[in-house]
């Protein structure tokens, strides 16, 4: 009976969407979006670089562009707990309906890494991430990463930011949002940096480019990645620079 009505739904083109609409809630298995030892490594280490770079000044907030279900987020926080940086906040931002429509002109698809956010705070709870340190924010990035929502949190300054959500728009958004939190170092890590191979195609590298142009009081210093198609920068920004507020 379930191999008829699997292929009923199929017939009728209902299979592929209620598959995508039950591994979004989280009744499906998932498959990590990172290399999970790859990349708690490599955040393990950054943040002992973002800690010795600033010495004594307090490291700032995490703030992470591309959630869906929450991989990286929780061995972030597992990262930070072990750098002795409990006290530390995470903010994540992210649609939680997948990649937005405008994905797939920039070669990605209008949907991709579906994951609710009800299924996103039970899999950071599984994986034992203390929900009072997570603020996660719902929403398209041109509605979200806004003034208004720098008025309405209390983030003073980043030490960590993850630009993860694929696309150029996106990314460039991002960036610029994240901007006046950068008053002295705090790691980029862009997760990605190399999977535009087609010519024409821009995505995280150029958006980048166009946020370290806009604003050349910041420098930025490549390190290692945790695979080729990501890149980590530490971004340090002039001590000369005039800072705007960033609330």
């Amino acid at each position: 009976m379930k191999q008829l009505i699997l292929k009923c739904l199929d017939q009728i083109g209902l299979k592929e969407r209620l598959k995508a609409l039950a591994s979004a809630r989280g009744f499906l298995r998932w498959d990590p979006l990172v290399p999970k030892d790859e990349f708690y490594a490599c955040i393990f280490n950054t943040l002992g670089m973002v800690k010795a770079a600033k010495g004594d000044i307090p490291f700032g907030e995490y703030l992470e562009f591309g959630v869906s279900r929450g991989t990286s987020t929780a061995l972030v926080y597992r990262a930070l707990n072990a750098q002795e940086l409990a006290g530390v906040h995470i903010f994540g931002f992210d649609s939680f309906e997948g990649l937005p429509p405008e994905a797939d002109g920039q070669g990605w698809g209008e949907g991709q890494f579906h994951s609710t956010l009800a299924a996103t705070r039970r899999y950071l709870k599984k994986e034992g991430v203390d929900l009072n340190r997570v603020t996660l924010t719902k929403g398209w990035f041109k509605e979200t990463c806004t003034e208004a929502t720098r008025d309405k949190y209390p983030i003073k300054k980043a030490g960590l930011i993850l630009i993860d959500c694929d696309i150029y728009s996106a990314s460039k958004e991002a960036l610029f949002f994240c901007e006046p939190f950068i008053q002295d170092c705090a790691a980029i890590v862009f997760d990605d940096w190399g999977w535009r191979e087609k010519d024409g195609e821009i995505g995280q590298k150029e958006a980048f480019q166009e946020f370290l142009d806009a604003f050349p009081s910041l420098d930025a210093k490549s390190v290692a990645a945790y695979r080729s198609e990501a890149r980590v920068f530490l971004v340090t920004r002039s001590p000369h620079a005039i800072l705007r507020p960033s609330n």
